[in-house]
């Protein structure tokens, strides 16, 4: 799991599955209560953004109402209201309810993909070509590299798209601060396994 996925963890586990229980429709996260209780150090930012992330509204059956203070401040207060996810069946909605933890595991594949997960799969699309290239210049963009073996006829056309795909999703979600619909979630995850299938078949360890 990435720190995102222990942050929302956390945050389901403290806050929204208590709040469900109660019966209440509301509840509000201050992102320093949740920093400090998960004994972090210098990650408020992270845990804003894991929060924001529309991964934790599909994964807990809520909305992001508002918020409140600095956008990424342990003062944050971020208000969400409990609704049924429009992402799940009936069936998942009652588990919503009842065994949190099960559904998290039920609706994976149908999960948004997140800026964390986008920058582990860029890395490791870094590493591939790390070994695919030897005594080769490592300074160039991905994007160029890819190319570059493509090219050479070391990488396929169509797996080198994937991999470009990856890393320009990445890079929208990192600095242009995107957040993939479903649709878009569904393909990226599909390209994903596509190029972890094709390096796997070539014998070159990569981690999903």
């Amino acid at each position: 799991m990435t720190l995102a996925d222990d942050i929302r963890s956390f945050a389901a586990t403290n806050y929204v599955e208590p709040t469900r229980k109660s019966g209440r429709a509301k509840v509000t996260i201050v992102a320093g209560d949740v920093h400090a209780a998960m004994g972090l150090k210098s990650r408020v930012p992270a845990v804003c953004s894991a929060l924001r992330a529309r991964a934790f509204e599909v994964e807990c059956g809520v909305a992001l109402e508002g918020s409140s203070g600095p956008h990424q401040s342990t003062t944050t207060q971020l208000s969400f209201r409990l609704v049924d996810d429009p992402h799940l069946t009936s069936s998942e909605q009652r588990l919503a309810t009842q065994r949190p933890e099960k559904l998290r595991s039920q609706v994976a594949s149908k999960r948004i993909v997140t800026a964390d997960e986008l920058a582990r799969w860029r890395r490791q699309v870094v590493r591939l070509l790390d070994d695919l290239e030897v005594n080769r210049d490592r300074e160039a963009s991905p994007r160029f590299r890819i190319t570059r073996l493509s090219r050479d006829g070391i990488i396929p056309r169509e797996t080198a798209s994937l991999m470009i795909t990856i890393t320009e999703m990445r890079n929208a979600a990192e600095y242009n601060r995107k957040v993939l619909s479903q649709a878009e979630s569904d393909a990226i995850r599909g390209a994903w396994g596509a190029v972890s299938e094709w390096a796997r078949e070539r014998g070159i360890q990569i981690e999903n």
